[in-house]
């Protein structure tokens, strides 16, 4: 059962994800930041929209379709490694893992508490890239793997 290693993998990644999440909500306050470089701060932000804070309004109506959309593509994605590890390669099963540990990550965030933790913040004076976490980590890097896999890799 080859599927079972990956279920495995995404499971370690959800726990991941939540553990550095936890470290950091129960360390800091909202807004503090701890310098590590000179472009890398931890800082401790909610995000009740989707990635980059898009669609984050005050109003909250954002959380129920978000919670709908995250469920439908983890679903899809688990339905997906378990239909067709077997016949995957290595890269394309770990892209699809780290997609959806990634995606289950935040969705554990968005139904427990409404909102997702962030608290990676990259930096160059006074340019900022929106803080993000282990799993939108995770979901990036996934699909660069993934797009590698399947645009770049022509001989196999």
């Amino acid at each position: 059962m080859k599927q079972f290693k990956w279920i495995v993998l995404i499971v370690i990644f959800i726990l991941g994800d939540q553990w550095t999440k936890n470290l950091v909500v129960n360390n800091l306050e909202l807004y503090e930041r701890v310098n590590i470089t000179s472009f890398f701060d931890i800082t401790l932000l909610y995000n009740t929209g989707a990635a980059f804070s898009l669609f984050a309004f005050d109003t909250g109506s954002q959380r129920i379709p978000l919670i709908l959309i995250s469920i439908f593509v983890s679903v899809y994605l688990l339905g997906f490694l378990i239909k067709h590890a077997s016949s995957n390669h290595c890269a394309q099963n770990l892209a699809i893992s780290m997609i959806a540990g990634g995606a289950l990550g935040n969705l554990v965030d968005r139904i427990t508490q409404g909102y997702v933790v962030d608290f990676l913040l990259c930096y160059y004076e006074n340019w900022y890239f929106p803080a993000f976490n282990v799993a939108d980590s995770l979901i990036t890097i996934g699909m660069m793997i993934f797009l590698i896999d399947n645009f770049m890799i022509k001989d196999r």
